[in-house]
């Protein structure tokens, strides 16, 4: 969240659209999720499925030492690009929302939404 919130206000501050300002910064939220929590559901998912004879470390050492940090990562382009698209289209359309919540009860583009609108402009 916080690298999408950063992509989303570096793009707003360089005068981009608000929706695409989203997009981006959703796409990019949605590959750092994917760079954070991939390693940690491939070992979860280890732990399940795999060998009981193996702790969580042991297999992190085994794996590490086989493939190095790219063996964390099975299919990981393919993640990433479907945690991107699913990020981006969610807060291209909730920035989408924002934009019009701000004009329709406030009549100001660039008015501060209050908590409520914002949470209602996300499940819009």
């Amino acid at each position: 969240m916080y690298a999408k919130e950063s992509i989303l206000s570096s793009c707003l501050s360089s005068g981009l659209d608000p929706t695409l300002s989203g997009v981006i910064a959703g796409a990019g939220g949605g590959v750092c999720q994917v760079s954070v929590m991939g390693p940690c559901t491939f070992l979860v998912t280890g732990a399940v499925t795999g060998s009981s004879n193996e702790s969580t470390l042991q297999r992190a050492s085994r794996v590490y030492k086989a493939n190095g940090l790219a063996g964390f990562y099975p299919g990981g382009t393919a993640i990433a690009f479907r945690q991107a698209t699913n990020w981006a289209s969610r807060q291209g359309f909730t920035e989408a929302v924002r934009t019009k919540f701000k004009v329709l009860f406030h009549d100001d583009p660039n008015a501060k939404l209050t908590t409520g609108q914002n949470v209602l402009a996300g499940i819009w």
